[in-house]
């Protein structure tokens, strides 16, 4: 049973993260140009 819950959560972790907010989203991609204007200089 341990196993079954173990899955259902993870699954339902998954839907849960491509449900990001614009806002979030806008945010991640800035953090990651960021990082990759930081990392070649």
């Amino acid at each position: 049973m341990g196993e079954k819950g173990k899955k259902d959560k993870g699954q339902r972790e998954k839907q849960k993260e491509p449900k990001l907010s614009l806002k979030e989203k806008r945010q991640v991609k800035k953090e990651k140009a960021r990082s990759k204007n930081s990392s070649s200089m």
